[in-house]
């Protein structure tokens, strides 16, 4: 049998349904959710950023609690995801009102139609997740062609390609690391929940394998963008979150090593942000941007954007001032959880953030991902796909309490069935 290793890997990927589902009730999430829902607005009014991260957390906690008025708020914010999406795929910010940053809310729309295609099995999210992963390859594709690849900054050479850029997808002159993460995972996420196949694993693991290029030798990434604008120099801890977003997800298709040791470089990176407290700083200050922070003896710092510009800030020798760092820090040790990676600080952080009663989309969404899920290599084919979605399936009911065991006999009977017709199927044809 180990002649056949994809066959092989296939049987193995299809018997983890016989696995009870990892996947744990989120009650924290449900409780604060219930505490704080009040401030939601209806969909149609919501923030588009709100919308994606809503939907995936309503979801999330619907497989765990299976709630009737969770999955019909969830449908309701898939139902307004789609009537933003405009023809070319982008999906919008709000109706009729164009992004700040199209990249950045498409790839989260693409992550959110994925997940409402898992849960539902409707054709139509499948097809909105496409043409919005399509809309990025496209806006990638163009970017890497419209800006050279050069960075000439020594800055460049802390990265693991030490700043040699084969395009402008690498150069942090012109690309931001962050862009790459969320665009990767909003593609990366129509691999995942089966919507799509080797284009979309492709074009995820090729911004992935930027990421990984851009990597700085400390784990983190500067955050981009950086032509003239000295401010970009510094490495954000949200910016390195929404980077790590992108390599989780293009480890949950792949299986790579070379994205889940990427991740453990930045998990020590953020741990090196966080504090004895719990509390996290939200970014370490370039050596050359100093002059304009307090006097502290360290790079690290708290900040808040002057004049609602990105690139203007005002920093705080303390880590108390927001709750950025550490709202960044739970999400991106919430990640390393649901692979099955070390995360070791994050519950630190996480009863840090308890003791304040403060509240984000990234803190709630934390809470919902922190459970072991199963990595589905894209090469394990329909087998891998089939296993997914039977864990999210038992996942679902087994969280109803007694009296569901029969569906996990049929679904284990049924893996079983269909693991050994595959198999035969496979050997008869090589054989012939």
């Amino acid at each position: 049998m180990l002649r056949y290793p994809a066959i092989f890997l296939s049987f193995i990927v299809i018997m983890a349904c016989l696995v009870p589902s990892v996947r744990s009730t989120p009650e924290e999430a449900s409780d604060l959710y219930q505490k704080t829902s009040f401030t939601w607005l209806p969909a149609e009014s919501e923030d588009g950023i709100n919308l994606c991260y809503r939907l995936i957390l309503l979801v999330q906690m619907d497989l765990a609690l299976s709630d009737p008025d969770l999955q019909a708020i969830a449908m309701g914010y898939a139902e307004e995801i789609l009537l933003r999406q405009k023809a070319s795929g982008e999906v919008m910010a709000q109706r009729d009102v164009n992004n700040v940053n199209s990249k950045l809310m498409t790839g989260l729309g693409a992550w959110a139609l994925s997940a409402a295609y898992s849960y539902t099995g409707e054709e139509r999210y499948a097809s909105a997740a496409r043409l919005a992963a399509d809309y990025l390859i496209d806006e990638m594709e163009e970017w890497e062609s419209a800006y050279p690849a050069e960075c000439d900054d020594p800055r460049t050479r802390l990265a693991r390609n030490q700043g040699a850029n084969e395009s402008a997808l690498t150069s942090y002159c012109w690309t931001s690391p962050n862009d790459l993460g969320l665009v990767a995972l909003g593609i990366g996420s129509v691999v995942y929940y089966g919507a799509g196949g080797k284009d979309y694993y492709d074009a995820c693991c090729k911004l992935a394998d930027a990421l990984y290029d851009m990597q700085l030798s400390d784990g983190s990434w500067y955050d981009g963008y950086a032509y003239k604008i000295p401010t970009r120099w510094d490495r954000s801890v949200h910016y390195v979150t929404m980077s790590m977003m992108g390599l989780w997800m293009a480890y949950k298709i792949s299986g790579s090593e070379r994205y889940s040791g990427a991740l453990g470089q930045a998990w020590e990176w953020m741990q090196g942000m966080q504090c004895g407290s719990g509390a996290v700083y939200d970014i370490w200050v370039d050596d050359e941007n100093l002059s304009k922070a307090p006097s502290s003896g360290d790079n690290r710092f708290d900040f808040l954007q002057v004049g609602g510009d990105t690139n203007v800030k005002e920093y705080f020798d303390y880590p108390f001032k927001t709750y950025l760092g550490e709202f960044s820090f739970v999400l991106s040790g919430a990640f390393m959880s649901n692979v099955g990676l070390p995360s070791e600080g994050y519950l630190l952080t996480k009863g840090y953030l308890q003791g304040r009663l403060v509240i984000s989309n990234w803190y709630l969404l934390s809470l919902t991902m922190e459970v072991n899920e199963p990595i589905l290599p894209y090469w394990a084919g329909t087998a891998g796909i089939f296993a997914m979605q039977c864990s999210l399936a038992l996942g679902k009911n087994d969280a109803q309490g007694p009296g569901n065991g029969s569906l996990y006999v049929i679904l284990s009977g049924s893996a079983i069935l269909l693991s050994y017709i595959l198999y035969l199927m496979i050997i008869k044809r090589r054989a012939r």
